[in-house]
């Protein structure tokens, strides 16, 4: 899994759209949906910026996106 199919899975699993995230991090929904398309490179600041929104350090999201489990436990 990479970074943006975690992030789609957590949006998922907390019933939230990447709308909400996109007005949460200052970014319109079409910007958002580049960050997050399979293959591509995301800057340090965009990924604490939607580490933050989501309620989770930034490292945790890189360790979801290299497969680990997604939980709601798994945020802290």
């Amino acid at each position: 899994m990479d970074i943006g199919k975690a992030v789609k899975a957590i949006l998922k699993a907390e019933d939230r759209s990447q709308r909400w995230l996109a007005e949460r991090i200052g970014v319109s929904t079409q910007s958002l949906s580049k960050k997050l398309e399979s293959g591509t490179r995301m800057r340090v600041d965009s990924l604490e910026e939607i580490a933050t929104a989501l309620g989770m350090k930034a490292s945790k999201l890189l360790d979801l996106g290299c497969g680990y489990e997604t939980t709601k436990k798994d945020k802290q």
